[in-house]
């Protein structure tokens, strides 16, 4: 640590860039892991890279990431039920601990968002979620990889697609390098027209559900289907998407509506 301090019998200094405390304890070793070179730990404690090869901290070579969509109210999802344990899944998908969360409410108020924050805090195990609040400007930044570990969009905001367009290299960059977006569309805002004007995942629109709506998990062996029951419902509004990219190897409808429509509800592409 280059400047080590101690208060109330703790060491608690600034660790030197490119230095991380990982194992929680300067006392006994101070900022222990090198994070600008540890393949195991790139950037970010936890942060693996396929490649093992890590440079200033990024992976270097192909990082898959991943793109979510989610038609589910999160804030009114009650810990432990399957609904809850969808966004649970996609949150988790980084191998980091903490895992760096950015937070963009996109009209969303601020009850739903704080709620929603619980539901994925409480779904997402023994590891520490930091959620930090986004502001348009910050989304502009082509390195949020180096900060953050996942980008979650609570609603599509005033101008869904121009944002979309806006924030398209951004959001790219950050997915092909391994970062994980997470869109939550309740239906009150524009996600589709947000993740469209992106270019990260072709969707066409939304239509709502009827609450008495039921849920198919139809890809389990994706990691956002990971142990979800099947059937399920949820409380809350819930949509269905429509002009939705193709099924693919890189893209799973995970969870549909289980009628004869089979409308993806729940969409999971692989970023690469």
């Amino acid at each position: 640590m280059p400047v080590p301090t101690c208060s109330a019998s703790t060491c608690n200094g600034a660790c030197q860039a490119g230095y991380t405390d990982c194992n929680a304890d300067k006392r006994a070793d101070g900022c222990e892991t090198h994070t600008d070179t540890d393949i195991a730990n790139c950037g970010a404690c936890g942060r693996i890279c396929p490649s093992n090869i890590c440079s200033a901290g990024i992976c270097q070579g192909a990082t898959p990431g991943d793109i979510v969509v989610i038609g589910h109210d999160m804030s009114q999802a009650r810990a432990g039920t399957v609904q809850a344990k969808v966004l649970g899944n996609a949150i988790g998908i980084p191998s980091t601990d903490p895992i760096r969360v950015l937070s963009y409410a996109g009209g969303e108020s601020a009850v739903v968002v704080t709620t929603t924050h619980a539901v994925a805090a409480a779904g997402i195990g023994n590891r520490t979620i930091i959620f930090t609040a986004a502001t348009d400007a910050a989304l502009d930044d082509t390195g949020l990889y180096a900060t953050y570990d996942v980008v979650l969009f609570h609603g599509g905001g005033s101008t869904p697609f121009a944002m979309g367009q806006r924030w398209a290299t951004p959001l790219s960059t950050f997915t092909k390098a391994g970062g994980v977006l997470v869109a939550l569309d309740r239906g009150d805002t524009d996600i589709p027209a947000l993740v469209r004007g992106t270019g990260v995942l072709s969707l066409g629109g939304h239509i709502a559900l009827p609450t008495s709506t039921q849920f198919a998990v139809t890809s389990a062996s994706d990691v956002v289907g990971y142990k979800l029951l099947s059937p399920y419902a949820a409380v809350g509004p819930s949509v269905g998407f429509t002009g939705a990219e193709a099924m693919s190897s890189d893209l799973s409808w995970v969870v549909r509506t289980a009628d004869v429509a089979a409308r993806p509800v729940v969409i999971h592409k692989i970023a690469r």
